[in-house]
């Protein structure tokens, strides 16, 4: 999953939320119900965490990093993924809009993102940006948005 997936996972609704950041925690915790409850094992890779970290305050990054690794199965960017990330990015060049803000920063975090999930042996990408999504398509991922209702409503639970 991308860091903004994450990010919902572990927000709680607060009032300062609007209306679709609160919709995006709601799914979110419908994604995290549909996994644990399939046992998934849930990939974050270590690019994910440190730009979550990052939010955190330098005091609690420890124990916040702790419950991570309790929860998620954290991978490391390594020699491996580098080529698979360099190609990403050139292919992300071709396909996103120039000029905007931050756009190379963005992809050049996404093809680490998909190229550390991609080469630890993901399936499945969650994300919700479609730049990122197409780059996990492009290495054979399939990419998938939050469901929009809970999964306890077809599975027979209450």
């Amino acid at each position: 999953m991308d860091t903004q997936v994450l990010t919902w996972i572990k927000r709680t609704p607060k009032v300062m939320a609007d209306e679709r950041q609160r919709q995006k925690i709601e799914q979110a915790g419908y994604l995290l119900e549909e996994l644990e409850a399939s046992k998934a094992q849930i990939m974050l890779p270590s690019v994910v965490v440190a730009e979550y970290l990052s939010a955190i305050a330098p005091g609690d990054r420890g124990n916040v990093l702790a419950e991570l690794s309790e929860q998620f199965w954290i991978v490391p960017f390594d020699q491996k993924d580098t080529i698979t990330a360099a190609r990403l990015f050139d292919f992300g060049q071709t396909t996103r809009k120039k000029g905007q803000v931050n756009s190379r920063r963005v992809l050049r975090a996404d093809s680490l993102i998909v190229a550390t999930i991609k080469n630890h042996g993901a399936r499945e990408f969650y994300c919700e940006d479609a730049g990122c999504c197409g780059l996990a398509r492009e290495v054979g991922l399939t990419a998938k948005p939050l469901p929009t209702i809970a999964p306890s409503l077809f599975s027979g639970g209450t």
